[in-house]
């Protein structure tokens, strides 16, 4: 009977997934439970593909629940996967974009040569503080600020406010 199945140590060596974390994608959902034999849970060679799958999505960023509405959808055929995709990859395309900005800004910054950043001798032409406040008179010119993107203040404040599904399912 245990021809077809993987004990879980197996299975954790073979896909580099620790055992604990097998046991909480099988409570999340994202995992299907194996069965126990002789007291050791089990799991069909087929879950080594979706770990797999679970693995390069967490490498791309996706969350655990992102992963689990993919994997839902991608079996029910539906389609919407590719959308939760789509959503990601612009997601991704708008951070590229915000640190393109950093770098721009720190590119110049770096060729100003100002010997300090608050009191720039050149204060009418430094870069980094026609940046920071480019609608201000030159000689009135503000802290720099870092550029910001709403989809990282967005991520950052749901982090800092709520625990992560993870976060939540360790604690149980």
């Amino acid at each position: 009977m245990t021809g077809d199945l993987l004990p879980i140590d197996q299975v954790a060596r073979l896909s580099g997934v620790a055992s604990s974390a097998l046991r909480y994608y099988e409570r999340v959902g994202l995992i299907e439970e194996g069965p126990k034999i002789r007291g050791k849970r089990h799991y069909p060679q087929g879950v080594l593909d979706r770990l797999s799958m679970i693995r390069t999505c967490q490498n791309i960023g996706f969350s655990l629940t992102e992963i689990a509405s993919l994997l839902d959808e991608a079996e029910e055929s539906g389609g919407s996967w590719q959308e939760i995709a789509a959503q990601r990859r612009a997601c991704i395309q708008r951070e590229i974009e915000e640190r393109q900005a950093w770098l721009n800004t720190l590119n110049s910054t770096l060729a100003c040569g100002c010997p300090q950043l608050v009191k720039c001798p050149q204060v009418a032409g430094c870069p980094l503080m026609v940046m920071a406040n480019p609608g201000a008179d030159a000689g009135q010119a503000s802290k720099p600020q870092a550029p910001t993107s709403s989809a990282g203040a967005e991520r950052r404040a749901a982090s800092e406010s709520a625990p992560s599904s993870v976060e939540a399912g360790l604690r149980r």
